[in-house]
């Protein structure tokens, strides 16, 4: 299932909220894709990126990290309350390169251009 989602990027970590109950709390503790796409049709650019992790619900943790990231302005576009947080981490072993519990993997198509606020998270 794929489903739209506003989202804030925490330093290496993707976070989006969502309603409780919504098919978002269904991918809780398994393992998800996010994507940001952008496409300029006249300059005929583009850019790709996907995060591959596992949903954390942090609506209720109380480790610092989490307090910081519910603290970000993340005003969903969508109607509702939105209280539900969830959190894809990137952590990275120490002294590796490479995520251990996140993939991201970026395609670009001419220059990259701003953030965008949008993404979809596919469960």
């Amino acid at each position: 299932m794929i489903f739209p989602v506003n989202y804030a990027m925490d330093g290496d970590a993707v976070a989006v909220r969502t309603d409780a109950g919504s098919g978002i709390d269904g991918s809780i503790l398994r393992r998800v894709a996010f994507e940001v796409d952008h496409i300029d049709p006249e300059a005929h650019e583009g850019w790709s990126v996907v995060v591959r992790g596992v949903a954390r619900d942090i609506t209720d943790a109380l480790d610092p990290p989490s307090a910081h990231t519910r603290a970000l302005p993340l005003s969903p576009w969508a109607p509702g309350f939105k209280t539900t947080w969830i959190k894809i981490l990137t952590r990275r072993q120490p002294g590796a390169g490479r995520p251990r519990q996140c993939q991201i993997s970026v395609v670009t198509f001419g220059p990259v251009p701003g953030l965008l606020r949008r993404g979809s998270i596919r469960t």
